[in-house]
């Protein structure tokens, strides 16, 4: 598959603690998208689905993995086999996608339909930035949160969450939802301040990545002083 950005635990990208994993590409091309970086199909890196399954196996005290992007179900096959790992670990899955259920729902692809067999909870729709809603997981009032199994019916979504991280290099790493319905500026960097790389695991645990910030649902940046 090919991968944007991968994020080993994190509150504020579903419910509990997550693995997230931001695939690379899209078709869609929603105003105000939060990651334009990972809008391009030939952008991120490829990576064998074997090896990300063990990114997000290798955290078992993460509740699950959340998908998003980019557009998940633009590489349905690759990530079908990803939800099919972990579901079988005992994990959830939750996927952000910037199709409508119903269009998932008629259609006849098979990819696509293993990738929703194997998901719990859809967030569903393509962004509207005009219009903005103050929700744990939806990022405008058109989307629907679509509960495939009984996993996350009752599970606590909120508050909205936005996570800051601050790594011994001094690196901040910021991610989650903005606390204002509308995308947030750029934080503040001083001087020499630029945005730096979004690092990726490798197999052995080292990292080389894209830039950039998530999509609408879910800011990732990282920057350095």
């Amino acid at each position: 598959m090919r991968v944007a950005a991968y994020l080993p635990r994190s509150r504020a990208n579903g419910p509990g603690l997550r693995s997230v994993l931001w695939v690379q590409g899209c078709p869609q091309r929603c105003p105000g998208c939060f990651n334009p970086a990972f809008l391009p199909c030939d952008g991120g890196r490829v990576v064998p689905v074997v090896a990300v399954a063990d990114w997000v196996l290798a955290a078992p005290d993460t509740e699950g993995l959340s998908l998003s992007g980019g557009e998940p179900f633009a590489q349905a096959a690759p990530l079908a086999d990803l939800a099919e790992r972990v579901r079988a670990a005992g994990k959830g899955v939750l996927i952000f996608t910037g199709h409508t259920a119903a269009a998932l729902r008629t259609d006849t692809d098979a990819d696509t339909r293993r990738l929703l067999a194997a998901a719990d909870l859809l967030v569903a729709g393509p962004y509207r930035q005009e219009s903005p809603i103050r929700h744990p997981l939806l990022a405008s009032a058109n989307q629907e949160l679509i509960f495939l199994t009984g996993r996350y019916r009752h599970a606590e979504l909120g508050p909205r969450r936005t996570e800051f991280r601050i790594g011994a290099d001094g690196a901040m790493t910021v991610t989650g939802f903005p606390l204002s319905p509308s995308p947030p500026d750029p934080l503040p960097l001083g001087g020499r301040g630029r945005p730096a790389a979004i690092f990726l695991p490798s197999p052995r645990g080292g990292g080389a990545g894209g830039e950039g910030r998530s999509r609408q649902q879910s800011a990732f940046m990282r920057t350095t002083r």
